[in-house]
């Protein structure tokens, strides 16, 4: 095993790792190969992430022409680290550029089926898929979503993106950082659906409501519990 203080690269992980696994596969003849990208994989993204999940895209596309891009926007669901994160940052919530940043939430049983649907289909080789959800929102909108269902009043934090690269190049020195000045990067740009590349509906996959189905997990975190607004509960 290696030590916990050994670190990576982005282009380590995103490219070198993924041309590595798509060479082997080749050499195999493994018949099929999934790349999982990002929504936000563009070739001259400000981030240093989103630009080396692009790299990694050209390099598995490259070792392996046959296979499936697949970039996700940002995934919810239960155990995520999106809607979660939010309900559990507690008394202040840190917004860059006050949350202007569009997104396309997609949901993760969602994007199982559509991997599945690529498993299973043989026919669908060398293909990029672009899978998000059938609603836009702003950052601070889903901010505001997630604290109406959990009854929450927190303060929110409006970070313009440069004060927001200063917190986080400070942060990401501190041991197991939840922020970096990347990641307050990604958090000012985009993410949603501009090419006609196809999606979850090309699989077969009706994309769900994020309302509907983040609803009973976020519930929890609710002030009162989960029986609060039932009548006569004692």
């Amino acid at each position: 095993a290696l030590p916990w203080w050994i670190n990576y690269t982005y282009d380590d992980v995103h490219v070198d790792a993924a041309r590595d696994i798509a060479e082997v596969c080749a050499e195999l003849n493994v018949p099929r190969l999934i790349h999982f990208s990002s929504l936000l994989a563009k070739p001259n993204s400000p981030s240093i992430w989103a630009a080396s999940k692009y790299r990694g895209e050209v390099a598995v596309r490259k070792a392996f022409p046959n296979a499936n891009i697949v970039r996700s926007a940002t995934i919810y669901g239960p155990e995520d680290r999106f809607l979660n994160w939010y309900a559990r940052l507690g008394s202040a919530i840190p917004l860059v550029d006050n949350g202007a940043a569009r997104l396309q939430p997609v949901n993760v049983n969602d994007v199982a089926k559509a991997l599945y649907a690529l498993i299973v289909d043989t026919t669908i080789q060398g293909q990029t898929f672009e899978l998000v959800g059938d609603e836009e929102y702003s950052t601070k909108e889903i901010v505001d979503y997630v604290l109406d269902v959990t009854q929450s009043d927190p303060q929110l934090l409006n970070l313009p993106l440069p004060v927001a690269e200063v917190v986080g190049k400070v942060i990401q020195n501190l041991p197991e950082p939840k922020f970096s000045q990347d990641l307050a990067i990604r958090l000012s740009l985009d993410e949603v659906k501009t090419s006609s590349l196809p999606g979850l509906r090309e699989l077969q996959v009706e994309p769900s409501k994020m309302e509907k189905e983040s609803f009973s997990f976020l519930f929890k975190y609710n002030k009162g519990g989960h029986f609060q607004k039932v009548e006569g509960y004692h």
